[in-house]
């Protein structure tokens, strides 16, 4: 009887072992190259929020593009930090080659001078022709009190 048990026990976790592993072909990794769909542009500010002036320290970075993918290489970069000031840089690269390596992180500096809630946008590529990611992020810029606390 107990061995009978063990028997079934046994039965039953081999045959869950074997139905969790074989999936269909459909399902199984592929090694074919990701699509650009899972290349993602992420962008933060440091600080979020502060009094004027407020300095604050941009950093982007685009996830999932391959090594030397040659549809991220050299993409130019268009900051527009939403209170009319804008930065746009074309880099200067060398041609593409298989040893060319892809610009994974951007930087970039600003001063808010006055106060307000400022939209800090970041195209990556030519806008309206190879644009590859845009992405949004807020600041708060907060006014000096004068209060004679």
């Amino acid at each position: 009887m107990i061995l009978t048990m063990r028997r079934t026990i046994f039965l039953i976790v081999l045959l869950t072992f074997v139905a969790c592993s074989s999936r269909p072909a459909r399902e199984q990794a592929s090694t074919e190259p990701k699509p650009s769909s899972d290349v993602k542009l992420t962008l933060g500010a440091s600080p979020r929020q502060g009094f004027a002036p407020l300095h604050i320290s941009l950093i982007a970075k685009l996830e999932g593009a391959g090594g030397n993918d040659q549809k991220y290489y050299c993409l130019q970069e268009e900051w527009d930090f939403g209170d009319g000031a804008k930065s746009s840089e074309k880099p200067n690269c060398d041609p593409y080659g298989p040893a060319s390596k892809v610009k994974t992180e951007f930087f970039v500096d600003h001063t808010y001078e006055k106060e307000g809630t400022y939209t800090i946008r970041l195209v990556l590529g030519e806008e309206g022709k190879d644009q590859v990611r845009s992405r949004q992020v807020s600041v708060l810029v907060l006014e000096r009190s004068l209060g004679s606390n």
